[in-house]
């Protein structure tokens, strides 16, 4: 005898489906089972399947399983003792068969419905059981767990790809907008001025010193000077930060807020500032490895004008002049050194227009002067401005 073995769900939910097919099979595998527990839910089948081939089939697979057992799910025809406690206990399972069904889950319902005719053989003729039952049977089987885990696990790879791809495209915004690269010039500021050095004087400068070991001959030096009424942070711009550790230069950013202006002379009012910029090439050079090959001096706007009032009494110190936009350009006097000289303007800034005679002076003295028209530039520094420092700073390690 099998009995005590428990019905396969699998088995019992395939009686539900809408293939006969399949229905056939599942009655097959219940009757060849000799299980007790398969005959209630091969009664349901017996009772409410719509096609009559599969109702014979399952009464014929009923007979097989008791004349195997030598047990039987009594008819109302015999009489059979259904104690007031079994009859309590089949009518709560029809309720919960009938609420199992309102939810869509008729496997439960199914399973409700057997344990309650196998208490009850009477629910057999009822007429709201075997209503209830039709209706279990013949409903759309409800869904497994594993196809809805698979669609839960499709949609979840969808919304995961998409999220990558809005983050792809966020990303990519970020940095061609400019966005990147503006909050991380912003971010090195901050970092530059939480390290600001100063002369004994009070003279304030700001050190990019370069990533790793210096180069045989020394890190370059660059002195990059801000405009009227700036401070060493206002010069800065990014290609600073990739000319610092990709040609191995450091970047030296003086504040020399107001400078004095004196048109086309040598500024006297401006001797202490240049002092200042010799001492702080001085400490730097006694702290640093540098290049003896003399600094790069870069200027926009009034640091242009500086640029060129330094060289005319420090020529000595000076490798080359990268002057931006200056107001004015001051003629060094003669027994000068000889020295790289670049002139830049942008096409609408208007300001060469006052000082193109005083750099025809400048090559008139003999200097390779570099006279340069920006297109479309106004009053601002431009990337020629830094194509040329960098291209000062490679002269410098060639040597």
């Amino acid at each position: 005898m099998q009995g005590g073995k428990t019905v396969d769900e699998q088995i019992l939910a395939q009686l539900r489906s809408l293939d006969p097919g399949v229905r056939r099979n599942a009655i097959v595998v219940l009757g060849r089972s000799l299980e007790s527990e398969a005959l209630a839910p091969l009664e349901v089948v017996y009772r409410t399947d719509p096609n009559p081939e599969l109702r014979a089939l399952a009464l014929k697979a009923i007979q097989y399983i008791e004349q195997n057992q030598q047990v039987s799910l009594p008819s109302p025809s015999q009489a059979v003792d259904v104690s007031p406690d079994a009859a309590r206990r089949a009518k709560q399972a029809f309720s919960q068969a009938l609420d199992a069904h309102i939810a869509g889950d008729q496997s439960r319902a199914q399973k409700e419905l057997s344990y309650a005719l196998s208490i009850n053989p009477y629910l057999a003729e009822d007429e709201m059981f075997i209503n209830l039952a039709g209706q279990v049977m013949n409903a759309t089987p409800t869904p497994s767990k594993q196809p809805q885990s698979s669609a839960r696990k499709t949609v979840s790879r969808m919304l995961l790809v998409i999220a990558l791809l809005v983050l792809v495209i966020l990303i990519i915004w970020f940095v061609e907008s400019g966005l990147l690269a503006r909050y991380k010039l912003a971010y090195q500021a901050w970092r530059l001025k939480e390290d600001v050095h100063y002369l004994a004087n009070g003279q304030e400068y700001y050190l990019l010193i370069p990533n790793g070991d210096p180069p045989p001959d020394g890190w370059a030096v660059v002195v990059a000077m801000h405009g009227y009424g700036g401070d060493g942070l206002s010069a800065l711009n990014a290609d600073f930060f990739t000319i610092a550790n990709e040609e191995r230069a450091i970047i030296i950013l003086p504040t020399f807020a107001d400078y004095d202006d004196d048109d086309n002379t040598i500024s006297q009012s401006n001797i202490g500032l240049q002092n200042n910029l010799s001492a702080i090439l001085d400490t730097v050079a006694r702290e640093y490895p540098v290049n003896s090959r003399g600094a790069v001096l870069y200027g926009f706007s009034r640091g242009g004008m500086f640029a060129t009032e330094y060289f005319s009494n420090h020529s000595n110190r000076v490798y080359a002049i990268v002057a931006e936009a200056a107001p004015q350009v001051i003629v060094p006097p003669g027994g000068a050194y000889i020295r790289p000289c670049v002139f830049l303007y942008g096409e609408n800034d208007g300001l060469q227009n006052y000082t193109y005679s005083n750099i025809q002076q400048w090559k008139t003295l003999g200097f390779p002067v570099i006279y340069e028209i920006v297109p479309g530039a106004g009053h601002q520094v431009t990337p020629r401005g830094m194509a040329w420092v960098r291209a000062m700073v490679q002269q410098v390690h060639a040597g």
